[in-house]
């Protein structure tokens, strides 16, 4: 028993509905016009026709016009059980096709995804050139089989369902399309053309049309091939809580609303979006820039070579490859940029945490509180409107907006505020700590600090170590001044003094505080005397 590829399945298709092994196709649609007539057929049995020629005319091009005289494809409905196609031909042409599906084949609920259904479209691809994949008038069962994917998964010309076929990876199902063999067989011998090349939606809400719109109603008995040449396209299995493999690669098969292996990708469709359901979901990209988003469950979000984006929960795993596109993820919840993975965005409206990786990360926040950590890295960080705090250990750059809350640093190296960020607070072995033109408050470690506030009104508090409080503007409080061991550091140049002895002239001992009175610009130093201060004061 033999695996065929795809194309040779449909080489096959193509040479066996006659005894010589010729391909023929239908010499009507030589104007890719075929002539049909429905006639004989009850209402239901027309609809059953119409709906399955569509599906053949949507990946060739073929217009199916009926008539009520000479046609190049007749249905009738004569016989009891009765599912066969006659033909004439001559040369290479087939001439003439007559579709009889006897009426006791159809039942009185059956549309889209019966059995009948599959059994019109089946006809009507014999009725423009395509035969089975065996001699079934031999091959009765399975086991007798030469060809081991011989199936409804690869074709609607197979007379073995997806559970008769035991090598297949697939659960039953019924065709609500042509399948991949028949799909190559039919654009080799009609032509490819172009397929549903607008932005589509496959599965929930679908724009695909024709059977497709079915596919989301009925889940796990449909089973089909998304062929598509063109748009922003996605497959959207958002309502399904069973778990799902989705993989939008050329060629690949899917598991998806509930069954196995029931969903194939032409060669040559991308498909850019896919979205899973409830359960725990397995997506995997292709080569474009793909949106991933597996919904809820623990999902395994899987990207390619494009510039990927990954809709994150809580529980998720995204893999990326290195140098594989530019990526990022999305979450309404606190999360870590995975591996390769190069930004990140916080969603909603909840105070989250975003860190990042060792990459150069671009992380934004939200409009509330954030906590944005770039870890290694060249990062940049930007958070919203709320009281955001930064983690650093250098080369990050910070971007706040003017009036965007009360944001915060935590840096483990040496750093000066950026615009719009007020406070600093300086971690690890970090030294010196520079405030911006805000009211800044600087705090230091347990290391000897050098604390500047620029501008502004700031509170400067020194922590353990022999710290230096820098001042030259602004109206600062400096808080955990220790005598004998900080010093007070004057901007001489800018506070017009050039000794010790000057600055200690503006000190002034309001109770437990020492003032010092520059006019504009006053330093508070708490807890402390003038007295105390004589031998703790530089000029810079």
């Amino acid at each position: 028993m033999e695996v065929y590829s795809p194309q040779r399945f449909a080489d096959t298709l193509q040479r066996t509905l006659f005894s010589d092994g010729q391909k023929r196709t239908l010499s009507g649609a030589a104007d890719d016009t075929v002539l049909v007539n429905t006639v004989d057929l009850t209402i239901r049995e027309k609809a059953l026709a119409r709906a399955a020629w569509q599906e053949i005319a949507a990946i060739t091009g073929l217009r199916f016009l009926e008539t009520t005289g000479s046609a190049d494809v007749t249905y009738v409905n004569d016989g009891t059980s009765t599912a066969t196609t006659r033909v004439s031909y001559s040369g290479s042409s087939i001439l003439r096709a007559t579709v009889n599906i006897s009426s006791d084949r159809v039942g009185s609920g059956d549309g889209i995804g019966s059995y009948a259904f599959r059994t019109y479209m089946h006809e009507t691809a014999h009725a423009l050139g395509l035969g089975h994949p065996q001699d079934y008038d031999v091959i009765r069962t399975f086991s007798q089989s030469d060809i081991a994917n011989d199936s409804w998964q690869i074709s609607i010309m197979s007379y073995f369902d997806q559970d008769e076929n035991t090598r297949v990876n697939a659960t039953y199902a019924r065709q609500i399309t042509p399948m991949l063999a028949d799909y190559l067989a039919l654009r080799d011998m009609y032509g490819a053309v172009p397929v549903r090349v607008g932005a589509t939606t496959y599965g929930v809400n679908s724009t695909a049309g024709g059977a497709l719109d079915k596919m989301a109603s009925l889940g796990a008995m449909a089973t089909f091939l998304i062929a598509d040449t063109g748009g922003w396209d996605r497959v959207d299995f958002s309502t399904f809580a069973a778990g799902q493999f989705i993989d939008l690669r050329p060629g690949a098969i899917s598991s998806v609303m509930g069954a196995v292996g029931n969903m194939q990708i032409a060669p040559g469709t991308i498909i850019e979006v896919a979205i899973g359901g409830a359960g725990g979901d397995r997506l995997i990209g292709n080569a474009a820039s793909n949106v991933l988003d597996g919904r809820g469950g623990a999902d395994r979000l899987e990207g390619g070579l494009g510039n990927d984006t990954y809709y994150y929960t809580a529980g998720d795993t995204v893999v990326e490859g290195p140098s594989a596109g530019l990526d990022r993820m999305l979450s309404f919840g606190s999360f870590a940029l995975a591996a390769n993975v190069e930004s990140g965005q916080a969603l909603g409206s909840a105070a989250v945490t975003v860190n990042g990786n060792a990459l150069n990360n671009a992380i934004a926040g939200n409009a509330a509180a954030n906590v944005l950590n770039g870890l290694g890295g060249n990062d940049t960080l930007r958070g919203g409107g709320g009281n955001d705090l930064y983690v650093t250990n250098g080369g990050d750059a910070i971007i706040e907006q003017a009036g965007a809350g009360v944001d915060t640093v935590r840096s483990s190296v040496n750093y000066a505020l950026t615009a719009h960020v007020e406070n600093l607070a300086l971690m690890g072995t970090a030294v010196r700590g520079i405030g911006n033109a805000l009211n800044n408050a600087i705090a230091g470690n347990a290391a000897g600090n050098v604390l500047n506030g620029l501008g502004g009104n700031d509170v400067l508090t020194g922590g353990g170590g022999a710290d230096q409080f820098v001042f030259g503007d602004g109206l600062d409080r400096v808080r955990d001044f220790q005598d004998d061991v900080d010093t007070l550091m004057f901007i001489g140049s800018q506070l017009g003094v050039s000794t010790t002895a000057q600055a200690m002239s503006h000190a002034v001992q309001s109770g437990s505080n020492v003032i010092f009175d520059f006019g504009a610009d006053d330093l508070i130093v708490l807890n402390t005397t003038i007295a105390a201060l004589q031998n703790d004061v530089g000029i810079i």
